[in-house]
């Protein structure tokens, strides 16, 4: 049996309520534009952030410049960054 704390940090991972794409992208085959585009097209039911150092909008959907600015929780965040920006990209 695991300790219900266990259970509802593991909820975040495996039934996010919200999510954010680091390195989110607009379109192609980018790493950051496919996990983002699959999120639209299946209707991801929470709240997307798409996190972009220099553009507003991402997808049609507002973007954000790093993680902090989302101000709001966020269940799960999905890298799609270049290995040496990924400790950069949590600040």
């Amino acid at each position: 049996m695991t300790p219900p704390d266990v259970d509802s940090r593991l909820d975040s991972f495996f039934a996010p309520s919200s999510i954010a794409i680091v390195g989110a992208s607009a379109g192609g085959i980018k790493t950051g534009a496919v996990p983002l585009r699959y999120l639209i097209d299946q209707k991801f039911a929470g709240p997307i952030y798409p996190i972009h150092p220099t553009q507003t909008e991402v997808q049609g959907l507002p973007a954000y410049p790093t993680l902090r600015a989302v101000g709001r929780q966020i269940d799960l965040a999905i890298f799609a960054v270049p290995a040496q920006h990924a400790l950069t990209a949590l600040d």
